[in-house]
């Protein structure tokens, strides 16, 4: 097995063949075995409206991928942020026989997903367009198709060198070994663009070890395995101490007795893998998902406030005292603002406005926000999957930034003088 590893999210509104179009996916992917099939319908009832279609290695020595799918509804937008913050490879699945609508109506939430996608870090993209035998298989439709959709995907911030158009059927494109019912399309299938895509490098070994916690399982004879990505760093797959944040609020030391990857074990965890880590004398209530497992010699520490630089989606703008839900990692945490600091150019972050009342849509701006419970966030700079969010109001994608400066003690700024939180108290350059 490699260390590499690469996953894949399928997005879009609901009823364009999603699910579909994975289990196709997975008839190449699934290289064994009936228990690993099993695994994924139990994975798939737990994970509230998150379908996990497959968990396999493509080939023997040949990176691992894996395939999720995300619910189309937008009442689970907050399940669909974790899956895509820890994803390489988005697959847009478009349905053919559809108008293209750019409304944010409520049962369209192909444009949140994609501005999630791009907000945590998602530089590839793979637009599927499905259902083709419903337009028995037109390639004039499907040329019109792309050149509407490329325009709005190049908006949204994609290079048009990163965003691939592939017309797809059922199994028609997406395996290699289906049968081909589109005389003119000449090029690659889903499977084969998904393996030759480069993904930039955005995780560093050479960093302190960082890992997101995204489940945790119980398992008699075993321990307790917390399972998620590793951001940055590496860990001994044996006999390795780590610190863990607890849900009663503190933090300790722990030891990991292994480290497994499809019920492998490893002899280390690299960047980028998706992995589950054995906790020894550790009991499931202990741990919570969104936590962050940090080295022991480099510990993670729960932020009291942390400034960043957002961009509104909110039509009718935010203001000190609006409180969303931040999707980071994998923490959905309530954050206020409390201070406004200037108006920015998005592009250049010059100041623009000094202490505005109010940022409106489409604005960038720098604000300091103070989580509502427990929250571990980085500087973006240090650790980029640590750093990205996007901001949720109920149903609705409001904006979407980085963490610029983390304040871990606030009363520890200035001497543990007791005062009212001020800018002036940061060091871009120097907070972590």
């Amino acid at each position: 097995m490699t260390n590499e590893c690469t996953v894949i999210t399928l997005i879009g509104s609901s009823d364009v063949g999603k699910h579909s179009l994975n289990m196709a996916l997975g008839k190449i992917l699934c290289t064994t075995i009936n228990m690993r099939n099993s695994f994924d319908k139990y994975h798939s009832k737990r994970m509230d409206h998150v379908r996990c279609t497959r968990h396999v290695i493509s080939q023997q020595n040949q990176p691992m991928i894996l395939s999720f799918n995300t619910d189309g509804k937008r009442k689970n937008l907050k399940n669909t942020a974790s899956i895509l913050s820890m994803s390489d490879i988005a697959v847009l699945v478009y349905d053919a026989t559809r108008k293209i609508d750019t409304t944010r109506a409520y049962n369209n939430t192909m444009w949140d997903h994609l501005l999630m996608a791009f907000a945590f870090g998602i530089r590839n993209v793979v637009v599927a367009i499905n259902k083709m035998d419903l337009i028995s298989y037109s390639e004039e439709k499907y040329k019109q198709l792309i050149a509407q959709l490329l325009p709005l995907l190049k908006n949204y911030g994609w290079s048009s060198r990163r965003i691939t158009f592939i017309p797809v059927s059922a199994d028609i494109n997406v395996i290699p070994t289906a049968e081909q019912h589109i005389s003119w399309y000449r090029g690659p299938t889903l499977h084969e663009i998904i393996t030759k895509i480069q993904v930039l490098p955005t995780r560093s070994k050479f960093c302190p070890f960082r890992f997101s916690i995204y489940d945790i399982h119980r398992i008699g004879g075993i321990g307790t395995i917390a399972v998620g990505r590793v951001e940055s760093g590496t860990l001994p797959g044996c006999e390795s101490l780590v610190h863990c944040h607890l849900a009663n609020g503190t933090s300790c030391t722990k030891l990991c007795k292994s480290v497994e990857m499809q019920c492998e074990q490893l002899s280390a965890a690299f960047p980028g893998q998706y992995v589950g880590i054995r906790l020894y004398n550790t009991s499931k209530a202990e741990l919570f998902r969104g936590s962050v497992i940090g080295s022991r010699n480099d510990k993670t520490e729960v932020c009291e406030y942390f400034v960043a630089k957002i961009i509104v989606t909110h039509t009718k703008g935010i203001k000190v005292g609006y409180t969303p839900v931040i999707d980071c990692h994998q923490a959905h945490i309530p954050c206020k603002i409390i201070e406004i600091r200037s108006i920015v150019d998005k592009k250049t972050g010059v100041v623009l406005v000094n202490n505005p009342k109010q940022v409106g849509c489409d604005e960038s701006a720098i604000v300091c926000f103070k989580p509502q419970k427990t929250m571990i966030v980085e500087r973006y700079v240090d650790y980029p999957g640590l750093g990205r969010f996007v901001m949720r109001d109920g149903n609705y994608i409001t904006g979407m930034g980085v963490v610029k400066s983390v304040i871990k003690n606030i009363n520890q700024v200035k001497h543990g003088i007791h005062r009212p939180f001020s800018f002036s108290d940061i060091s871009f350059n120097k907070f972590r």
